[in-house]
């Protein structure tokens, strides 16, 4: 295995740990922050599928890909599902919990599960190159359904404004 290999390893595990621990924490819902982390992840893994094999994908490889991306959307809807939707300083608010988290390990063991068999079939290079893909579609799922759960609540979203006072208060009490 090699040192890039093993750092794009830790890059990614610090990755879903900050999104685990973001994933538990009540937060303001801002629009325009539910697409821009998992935007920059699928732009990243398309560039990365599409050097593989230098885009030349077979259909194993194709087949491969189809599955993981269905699966990443499939669990992302639901975990959303499951996330608490709120409202607090009259905003749209969430909050994942136990189930949340549970349905990350199941969402991380079928990850590990596809990339073992993805290998075994000679197209381990599309599963690791997928990854933040995969990231990145299933909190789009995610996001996007809790995004229409407020919605639908008649909840507005918050402004970039309130998630930063709100920043600021609790930088502030840590300081005072």
């Amino acid at each position: 295995m090699s040192v890039s290999a093993v750092l794009n390893a830790l890059l990614v595990l610090a990755l879903v740990g900050w999104v685990l621990y973001r994933q538990t924490v009540a937060r303001p819902v801002v629009a325009r922050t539910l697409v821009i982390l998992p935007g920059i992840l699928a732009v990243i893994g398309v560039a990365a599928v599409s050097h593989v094999d230098n885009g030349n994908l077979g259909a194993t490889a194709i087949l491969y890909l189809a599955v993981d991306l269905v699966a990443s959307i499939a669990l992302g809807a639901l975990r959303g599902c499951f996330v608490r939707v709120f409202v607090r300083e009259g905003v749209m608010w969430r909050q994942g919990g136990a189930v949340t988290l549970a349905l990350w390990v199941v969402s991380i063991g079928i990850r590990i599960v596809g990339a073992v068999l993805a290998a075994n079939a000679g197209v381990g290079n599309v599963s690791s190159a997928s990854l933040e893909l995969a990231l990145g579609v299933t909190l789009l799922a995610q996001n996007g359904v809790v995004a229409l759960r407020g919605s639908r609540l008649g909840i507005p979203f918050a402004s970039g404004d309130a998630s930063r006072r709100r920043s600021g208060r609790i930088r502030s009490n840590i300081n005072g």
